[in-house]
């Protein structure tokens, strides 16, 4: 939307870079009777006081503490989400072990309901083959007692007493064909019990191996089920362990955030002092966002978000702020490189939200439109002037860039951007970012923090 000429922003960029930088205080060791500056400190404190610098000290001592300790916070919740992600992570795993655990123990219940019909089913064979060795034996020994009986030389012998009891030769053929019949008959007989007893024999000899490996199948089951409740147990005593630290961590957070609060509620109060906006930003103006940090659609570099709309649109301070600089007059349009560092009509400010400190710079606005002047405290939601398009500017827009003070006092970035350095000297390039450098001061993407 627009382009800055570069000498011009690499001037803007020495009155915003050392005003994070740390401010003289007295050498004071307010750690070894806090209660003693507490104290001392109370009430609301004048420039006038004979105390002021010491409580200045305290004040800076105390949002240092602070910062600690939010910093803490920070880190003791990236190790609550690394105990939550492994937990979720073990909790997914033993939903896993008490799935294959119900499977198993379906199919051990299976295979223990088939071995038993197959023990029933061999139970069965065993008795009808001892019936059937039974009919075998008393019919072999009804055959042998009928071959003693023929064989034996002082008796009568039937067969023969029955064939010779024809009353023709006719009759006597067919008596010796009955008897020759009977005799084959008792043979087939015994040839078919034999051969059930054979079949009965295999099937039961096929069934017995059918259990074994079924009865196999069932131990390597038994030992897998065994394997994953090994498993699940170990892995439901980690659970425990992280849900453990997860109980400790969060202890540790209440306790951090209630010495935060302590620490909060006993900061010294001075006359002019900004309130902390403790609800976090909130939005500068309406629009659409026609280019984002660190780049504009064409490629080139961006130091902050441009959010467009109508000319006129109010344009509001999004936090408690003290105005560093302002500048107007520049027209609304056809002002190309007008106004201050080419951003046409500019309103600077710096503030402090949720115990952080920031400063913002808000561009190109409508000529006649600052509604603020320096050393003036707004507040949250005030509107500081009005959407235009002066300086380096395209067509009607506001142009916000956000820096990062870390935990500098409102007073002492004032001081160093009314200095004249733009905005800490920070580069005016992605290695000025706060995601590049890792260290305050630094430039953020405001569009991750201020609503649009």
């Amino acid at each position: 939307m627009k382009k800055t000429k570069k000498y011009m922003i690499l001037t803007l960029a020495g009155i915003l870079s050392i005003s994070c930088l740390s401010s003289k205080v007295l050498a004071v060791d307010y750690a070894a009777d806090e209660a003693y500056y507490a104290s001392l400190c109370s009430g609301l404190i004048s420039p006038k006081d004979e105390n002021y610098q010491i409580c200045q000290g305290y004040k800076q001592y105390l949002l240092n503490k602070k910062y600690d300790l939010e910093k803490t916070q920070g880190d003791l919740q990236n190790k609550i989400n690394e105990v939550k992600a492994n937990i979720q992570l073990l909790s997914a795993q033993i939903s896993e072990f008490l799935g294959r655990i119900a499977e198993l123990t379906m199919n051990i219940e299976s295979l223990q309901n088939q071995i038993k019909k197959m023990n029933e089913n061999l139970e069965v064979l065993e008795v009808t083959i001892q019936q059937k060795e039974e009919d075998i034996q008393t019919k072999k020994e009804y055959i042998v007692a009928r071959m003693r009986s023929a064989q034996y030389q002082n008796t009568v012998n039937p067969y023969l007493d029955f064939i010779m009891g024809a009353t023709n030769f006719i009759d006597m053929l067919n008596r010796v064909s009955i008897i020759s019949q009977l005799d084959k008959a008792d043979k087939n007989k015994m040839d078919e019990l034999e051969k059930d007893i054979q079949a009965l024999e295999e099937n039961k000899a096929e069934v017995e191996r059918q259990k074994e490996l079924i009865e196999a199948q069932k131990i390597d089951m038994d030992r897998q089920l065994e394997e994953v409740e090994t498993y699940k147990n170990a892995t439901e005593s980690l659970r425990a362990e992280f849900e453990s630290q997860e109980a400790l961590l969060m202890e540790q957070m209440t306790q951090n955030q209630s010495y935060i609060d302590q620490i909060a509620a006993s900061i010294p109060a001075f006359t002019g002092d900004i309130p902390e906006s403790s609800a976090g930003f909130s939005m500068v103006v309406s629009g659409y966002k026609s280019a984002g940090t660190w780049a504009y659609p064409s490629g080139s570099f961006h130091a902050g978000m441009d959010i467009a709309g109508n000319v006129g649109d109010p344009i509001y301070a999004p936090f408690n702020a003290k105005i560093v600089m302002t500048h107007d007059g520049e027209d609304t349009y056809n002002s190309w490189g007008q106004g201050l560092f080419g951003g046409g009509n500019v309103v600077i400010m710096v503030g402090q939200v949720n115990g952080r400190t920031y400063a913002l710079e808000l561009a190109h606005m409508q000529k006649g439109s600052v509604m603020v002047s320096p050393n003036q405290v707004v507040s949250q939601g005030q509107q500081v002037g009005r959407r235009g398009s002066s300086g380096y500017s395209t067509g009607p827009h506001t142009h916000i860039e956000l820096y990062d003070c870390g935990n500098m006092s409102i007073e002492e970035a004032y001081n160093q951007l009314r200095s004249g350095y733009y905005f800490f000297r920070v580069p005016l390039n992605y290695s000025g970012s706060c995601e590049a450098r890792g260290y305050t001061p630094c430039r953020l993407r405001p569009e991750n923090f201020i609503p649009y």
